[in-house]
């Protein structure tokens, strides 16, 4: 929970597109906007544009695996 807290630097409990895009760039990810838009369609599961916690969660466990 302490990294979602981290990259959810707008603090309104969702992490969006752009702090996405910041999380994998400082991990060294060479990603697009466009690759992170991929990413969160494939797991946005509301489809709101951003993550929840949940869906942050899942996110990280299939990008690790």
């Amino acid at each position: 929970y302490q990294a979602f807290k981290e990259y959810d630097t707008s603090n309104d409990g969702r992490i969006d597109k752009k702090e996405l895009l910041n999380l994998f760039n400082q991990m060294g990810e060479d990603m697009t906007e466009q690759d992170v838009e991929d990413l969160m369609n494939g797991v946005d599961d509301n489809n709101d544009g951003s993550f929840s916690y949940e869906e942050f969660k899942q996110l990280m466990e299939d990008y690790n695996s």
